[in-house]
């Protein structure tokens, strides 16, 4: 019996440091942003529920421009 409750802890203490490692892995080595290259083409259905089928031009707002290095 305290031979299985060893295992069974060792396991589970196993299982534990793993999802740790898995957690907080992100906070160690966090990945690169990759962004697209060249203009994306965006086409809206919808704007808060409100379809729009219309040809007018939709005015967008700049909120906080990030200007970006390009590679050339």
């Amino acid at each position: 019996m305290i031979q299985v409750d060893r295992y069974t802890k060792f396991v589970l203490t196993v299982i534990a440091i793993a999802l740790m490692l898995i957690a907080f892995r992100p906070l160690v080595e966090p990945r690169v942003a990759v962004a697209e290259k060249g203009v994306v083409e965006v086409n809206l259905k919808s704007i808060g529920g409100w379809s729009l089928n219309s040809s007018n031009p939709i005015p967008v707002k700049i909120v906080d421009e990030v200007r970006f290095k390009q590679d050339r």
